[in-house]
């Protein structure tokens, strides 16, 4: 066998169709240096309704008095959907004819090429990125390049703001039948999110593979991946004003204390993830409570008409104005007391130290079972149009 790796390769930005990918490849832009990447001309066209079923073009790749036929699958995404659908397609086509599968996209990461190098499928992107095999006889493989054709999204980052309301509905509930009933579950919840927001994130959801859309129903298929992707990107509420302190009660009091007060002046309250944590994992619980709070803490802590005072030395409660309205989504309420949903607990665990992050394993596994049982009920229940 005989492996290489070669040079960069500059490509044109601007191509991002399929139409632009398949000229650059007729007229001999895309190389693979030392290969030679020739065109072949499909003299039976496919029928535009055979398209889906046919590959989008055979090329012929020559090295040292030597040649090999490859089926092309292009994509004009770089998207976890778009590469699984090239890919497919790609070796189910060379399967029946017999010739080996390719597949070009605009990019392609280490990840997706150590994949096609285990499964044996070559593939080229628009970056200088690239691998081509033929099993026991060549490979030639290029990466590390940086995506020079980033994906264009509706909204630049669902898994982050308002736009993470709709994954963090669907570890709620993982399947809806509409667009409408998840709006609808999202401001049941406590959020706030439009019509055509939540359409926008599924297109996105549904191109990374988290999320399925099928005739009737939208439903999630990869939860851990979802968990991975909120957790990444994580960002802890945006803070007015933070009181650290002494209050004159018990520490098993203090939450119920704060609740009341926040309540008697109409303000919302709820324990923080961190906080909430003993609910999900064996993490000792910390001395200081802490919450959110949508108020300012001093406003909160008189009208707990019990005396306080704001001091670093041996603090038991600690609250955070915030007007960030995430945290406070699908509270769960103990005694009138509400606690951070078991998916908060996880974020602020895993954006915490080492021994947060041991402990956000515990609640990972709880959602997962959470998530688990509830698809493994709606499959229980008679399913109706």
């Amino acid at each position: 066998m005989t492996v290489f790796v070669i040079k960069k390769i500059r490509y044109n930005r601007k191509m991002t169709t399929e139409k632009d990918i398949l000229k650059a490849l007729r007229s001999g832009k895309i190389q693979l240096p030392p290969l030679t990447l020739r065109l072949l001309e499909d003299e039976q066209k496919p029928s535009a309704d055979a398209k889906s079923t046919r590959p989008d073009a055979q090329i012929e790749i020559l090295w040292d008095r030597r040649r090999w036929k490859f089926l092309v699958e292009v994509k004009a995404s770089s998207s976890p959907k778009a590469f699984e659908e090239a890919f497919n397609a790609a070796q189910s086509a060379a399967t029946k004819s017999k010739r080996n599968p390719m597949i070009i996209l605009p990019y392609l990461s280490s990840d997706a090429i150590a994949r096609l190098e285990e499964t044996g499928v070559s593939g080229l992107d628009l970056c200088g990125n690239g691998i081509v095999i033929v099993k026991g006889e060549l490979l030639v493989v290029r990466s590390g390049q940086p995506n020079r054709f980033p994906r264009s999204e509706p909204i630049r980052n669902v898994y982050r703001g308002d736009s993470s309301y709709v994954g963090r509905a669907f570890l709620a509930k993982p399947i809806y039948q509409t667009v409408g009933e998840i709006v609808s579950t999202i401001q049941d919840k406590g959020g706030s999110v439009s019509f055509a927001t939540v359409s926008k994130v599924l297109k996105t959801l549904e191109a990374d593979l988290i999320v399925e859309r099928l005739e009737d129903q939208i439903k999630l298929i990869q939860p851990e991946k979802l968990l991975e992707q909120l957790a990444e990107n994580y960002r802890p509420p945006k803070v007015i004003e933070r009181f650290v302190g002494k209050m004159d009660a018990e520490e098993r009091e203090v939450p119920r204390i704060l609740t009341d007060a926040a309540n008697r002046i109409g303000a919302e309250l709820l324990i923080t993830g961190s906080a909430s944590a003993a609910r999900y994992s064996v993490l000792a619980r910390e001395p200081v409570v802490a919450a959110y709070c949508d108020a300012p803490p001093k406003e909160v802590l008189t009208a707990s008409k019990i005396r306080f005072e704001e001091t670093d030395r041996f603090p038991n409660i600690e609250l955070i104005y915030t007007n960030d309205k995430l945290p406070f989504f699908e509270p769960a309420p103990q005694d009138g007391v509400k606690y951070a949903s078991a998916l908060q607990v996880y974020l602020e665990l895993m954006s915490g130290d080492k021994r947060q992050r041991e402990s956000a394993e515990q609640v990972r596994e709880y959602l997962k079972r959470t998530i688990g049982k509830l698809l493994m009920d709606w499959a229980k229940e008679p399913q109706t149009k």
